[in-house]
């Protein structure tokens, strides 16, 4: 019987990249460390996700920003049930950025997003890096 870790980390967005086991986990990482938290929300199955991976997992520029975050991949029944994971609708993948004391910065969202209504719908890295750096200047205040 393969391990539900293993399965989990094929299903990531990347080896390299520092995952959290899971939301719980990471939120009491972000606020150890005093670092944002950024959750990828995603599917098995869903193409753009699978899509989405690839170059996630191999953008150099986004593993080195995600040093300065706690991430958390969340799949399937792993995905946060709160109103506030999903404040525009369920689809998939969506992105949202948390800070240090657990609060979702809804005001970080992909502003070259193709469809108005999926505000944190991402699918390409160039856009989830610049969200990344606008989550970084709102911390570092």
């Amino acid at each position: 019987m393969v391990s539900r870790m293993f399965l989990r980390t094929l299903s990531n967005f990347g080896r390299r990249f520092d995952w959290a086991d899971n939301l719980t986990a990471g939120l009491k990482r972000a606020e150890k460390e005093v670092k944002p938290l950024m959750i990828v929300i995603h599917a098995t199955g869903c193409p753009a996700c699978k899509s989405l991976k690839t170059e996630f997992a191999s953008d150099k520029t986004l593993l080195e920003l995600s040093k300065k975050f706690v991430m958390v991949s969340a799949m399937d029944e792993e995905e946060p049930q709160g109103k506030e994971f999903k404040p525009d609708g369920m689809y998939y993948p969506r992105i949202l950025f948390i800070s240090p004391c657990g609060n979702v910065l809804s005001q970080i969202v992909n502003e070259h997003r193709a469809n108005s209504d999926s505000k944190y719908f991402y699918s390409k890295t160039l856009d989830i890096k610049k969200s990344m750096n606008q989550v970084i200047k709102i911390i570092d205040k």
